[in-house]
């Protein structure tokens, strides 16, 4: 079971066992760590963006329905 490949993360778990090497196992993890950097970075700066845009929205859905009660067409929200 343990030469079976599920997806390329357990072919990279398999190739970091294997190595012998001290240089090699703590590049592996200084990548990994690096990896997880970035995958935390780009999580915040989704959760920002998504914060903007629920911050955004209500203000410019005001917006129109001022514009549009100016206009003389009151909606029906």
């Amino acid at each position: 079971m343990e030469d079976t490949l599920f997806n390329p993360g357990d072919r990279k778990v398999k190739e970091w066992r294997k190595n012998s090497s001290t240089d090699d196992t703590l590049t592996s993890l200084i990548c990994i760590e690096t990896f997880l950097e970035e995958i935390k970075e780009m999580n915040f700066a989704i959760l920002r963006e998504e914060e903007e845009a629920a911050t955004e929205f209500p203000s410019i859905l005001k917006l129109l329905i001022k514009k549009i009660k100016i206009a003389g067409n009151n909606p029906q929200i």
